[in-house]
């Protein structure tokens, strides 16, 4: 009985070891395949993008942008109200950032200096008052310069279309007309063009 129990723990740790050699093989062989289709987009990118390269990130960079992010992890139940996506669409308008969660942070964190603020001057009331109130600041300062930014795109728009027209009219496709918009036009309009042309030459819908 012995020997049996000895043979079988020593053929159940030769069927151990085969499968976890297995898994690390097929993890190296399915690192290998997506660090290969990586390099191949990376081309692809720059040949539609005109030749221009696209830098690689170092390893460590590619590492930390894999991790999760626990700050949207968290703003992702507040982006889903209606006050929340206001926010962002304000927080992009405004040249700020694509990144959702950090005017959420930035309030947050605007309402916990408050807080520290009111508890250190006059007690927990007055800390209270003061982290409700005073993430209002932030917020209306993102409200405003989001709206000269639209503002400012809603004067242009008259230059977009001409710019746009002049483009078409010289014999350009509308993608080559949309870069030399880019290019002919003043902030903000000119970004919204870069941004427009370098989708479309992405393939984006």
């Amino acid at each position: 009985l012995q020997r049996w129990l000895i043979d079988d723990l020593a053929g159940l740790s030769a069927l151990l070891l085969a499968a976890f050699l297995g898994v690390v093989v097929l993890i190296l062989a399915l690192w290998v395949e997506h660090d290969a289709l990586q390099h191949a987009w990376r081309r692809r990118t720059s040949d539609v993008l005109g030749g221009k390269p696209v830098a690689e990130p170092p390893p460590t960079g590619r590492l930390l942008r894999r991790l999760p992010d626990p700050l949207e992890w968290i703003a992702r139940p507040i982006l889903r109200s209606a006050a929340g996506r206001q926010l962002a669409a304000d927080w992009a308008d405004a040249g700020l950032g694509e990144k959702a969660s950090l005017p959420i942070a930035l309030l947050l964190l605007t309402g916990l200096a408050g807080w520290l603020i009111g508890s250190r001057i006059a007690g927990p009331l007055f800390a209270l008052a003061l982290a409700l109130s005073l993430p209002l600041l932030p917020r209306a300062w993102i409200r405003a310069r989001a709206e000269a930014a639209r503002r400012r795109f809603g004067e242009q728009l008259p230059q977009v279309l001409d710019a746009l027209a002049a483009g078409v009219a010289a014999g350009l496709s509308f993608q080559q007309a949309v870069s030399y918009a880019a290019d002919e036009l003043p902030a903000p309009a000119a970004e919204a063009m870069r941004t427009l042309a370098r989708r479309m030459a992405l393939g984006f819908p």
